[in-house]
């Protein structure tokens, strides 16, 4: 019945697309290209901000200046995370910040595809072994949250993902046990507190052994990926990486 009634929004906001005039997704002002799949301005989309080599492995940020020594950036040197290696095109800031905004909270489903293909493009442009990843795994929502929110971001973008690049999408096999509260206002230690068993895996012979790519929309202090991939690993996973758009 949800998946319905999130088809027949979907429906309502494209037809009113169509009949008012397209502006752009970041700024709202005009989009001058007749092609109904472009979302965002040329200036808007050349103001995205992308980070840049040497790269964190713990969250896939550029490596600070005083850190280029080391194995990972400053924050990550103070948290022992469970990912393995974590991918992220987009720093969280501007126009991505907007986009991901507009697209998780305003539900514009419409910009998944951009999105997904901003993370997917990331992947083959960095030379990850593909072959290496056995299956894509969304960060879940709690089923009252999915209630609220009406559909999981994570999950819409890894199946995108998933399509472009071949790899088999395995929803459900990770669930949320708690509705935890909101992330956004908490400290990191809260954030890890928060979190705390707070994942279960449905079926764990569908993971044992298995390389997994975690996807989600933003890695900020990391506590959501590294817990679930705690509770991926527990139930047999031989590795866990994450990708989001921006960290």
């Amino acid at each position: 019945m949800m998946r319905l009634v999130s088809v027949v929004r979907a429906l309502v906001r494209g037809g009113i697309d169509l009949l008012l005039p397209r502006v752009c997704a970041s700024c709202k002002k005009p989009l001058q290209t007749p092609d109904r799949s472009q979302h965002v301005c040329r200036d808007c989309w050349s103001r995205i901000k992308k980070h840049r080599p040497p790269f964190c492995p713990g969250c896939g940020r550029s490596l600070e200046q005083d850190t280029l020594a080391a194995d990972a950036c400053s924050r990550c040197a103070q948290t022992s995370g469970q990912i393995d290696r974590a991918w992220s095109p987009c720093e969280y800031e501007g126009v991505i910040q907007t986009l991901i905004h507009e697209f998780k909270y305003k539900h514009k489903e419409y910009l998944a595809p951009l999105l997904a293909r901003l993370m997917a493009d990331c992947l083959t442009e960095r030379a990850v072994a593909l072959s290496g990843i056995d299956v894509i795994v969304p960060i879940p929502l709690h089923p009252a949250k999915l209630r609220e929110r009406e559909f999981n971001q994570s999950e819409t973008l890894a199946r995108l993902i998933a399509a472009q690049l071949e790899i088999p999408l395995v929803p459900g096999i990770l669930v949320r046990k708690r509705n935890t509260r909101t992330q956004t206002e908490l400290t990191p230690r809260q954030r890890v507190e928060n979190l705390r068993e707070a994942f279960g895996v449905t079926a764990p012979a569908g993971i044992n052994g298995k390389t997994l790519l975690l996807v989600d929309d933003v890695l900020t202090t990391g506590a959501t990926v590294s817990e679930a991939a705690r509770a991926l690993k527990k139930a047999g996973a031989a590795a866990v990486f994450a990708l989001t758009i921006a960290s």
